[in-house]
């Protein structure tokens, strides 16, 4: 009897290629919170090991563009004062459900609605938003390191952005946590602050996505407005991961759906996004 015999690098291979994605194995998963609990536990230590995160010796972020994903440990400091973690695991029961309900193919659907289910709101409540810069916008002389859970009605672009970037992580679609800044027009002029966004990429292009600020758009001869978070294509169609100091804008491409059909709708961001403060 003939027999062909493989390589070691061939059985490694073929053996790797066999392997599943976090969210296949997410999509298989049974309706049953002990299975998705010992899930998430097991895909976090994951992670872990496979950090790429830029630290110094207090735990603060500082690197302007982030690879690795945010463990629970690591202090994230938005303004000058207190700092958070991301340390609540409902964010990852949330896209679990939400990957199930939706399907294996729509990681940004999924992403974006468990964000915004978590955090309750598409923008931050103002008067929840007033208690939680009294936490992290000034010097605090007792240091504080409070969890993503806190105030989660008023949380802003660094508690937003860093809960979707482990989302993406968590799925296994590549995202970077980016601390920059944005320039925004509007009836004053130009508008220049301090904001985290990321950066992700579902294909061969890295897309900005941004959730803090909705985007918004009206059908054709249609009332229903239609606002959620997008990604955006980036105008020089980026294949490559940006340095510091970068800027770039580009456009959604929001698809549309009304009695006569479904339509792509482009809409061009007003925002021009900066990696790096």
């Amino acid at each position: 009897m003939n027999e062909t015999l493989k390589s070691p690098v061939e059985t490694q291979k073929n053996e790797s290629e066999k392997q599943e994605t976090p969210i296949e194995k997410i999509s298989y998963l049974p309706n049953i919170p002990s299975v998705k609990q010992e899930f998430i536990k097991n895909r976090i230590q994951e992670l872990g090991k496979n950090q790429t995160r830029r630290i110094d010796t207090d735990q603060y972020l500082y690197a302007p563009i982030v690879d690795g994903f945010l463990d629970s440990e690591m202090k994230i400091q938005p303004g000058n004062g207190n700092t958070f973690s991301v340390d609540d695991n409902e964010i990852y029961e949330r896209v679990i459900d939400k990957v199930i309900q939706y399907g294996e193919n729509r990681t940004l659907i999924a992403v974006q609605h468990a964000t915004t289910e978590y955090f309750g709101t598409l923008v931050p409540n103002p008067e929840e938003e007033a208690l939680r810069n009294a936490k992290f916008d000034k010097p605090s002389s007792e240091h504080k390191n409070y969890s993503i859970s806190d105030n989660k009605r008023g949380a802003l672009c660094t508690e937003r952005a860093a809960v979707a970037h482990n989302l993406f992580q968590f799925l296994g679609m590549e995202s970077h946590f980016i601390l920059g800044s944005m320039k925004e027009k509007n009836a004053n002029g130009e508008k220049d602050e301090r904001h985290s966004f990321l950066l992700i990429k579902p294909s061969d292009t890295y897309l900005i996505f941004d959730p803090t600020n909705p985007t918004y758009c009206y059908g054709d001869k249609e009332l229903t407005k239609l606002q959620q978070y997008l990604p955006y294509t980036i105008d020089t169609g980026m294949s490559e991961l940006p340095k510091a100091d970068s800027s770039f804008s580009g456009e959604a491409i929001i698809n549309f759906k009304n009695d006569n059909g479904a339509k792509d709708i482009k809409k061009k961001c007003d925002r021009t996004y900066i990696i790096g403060k």
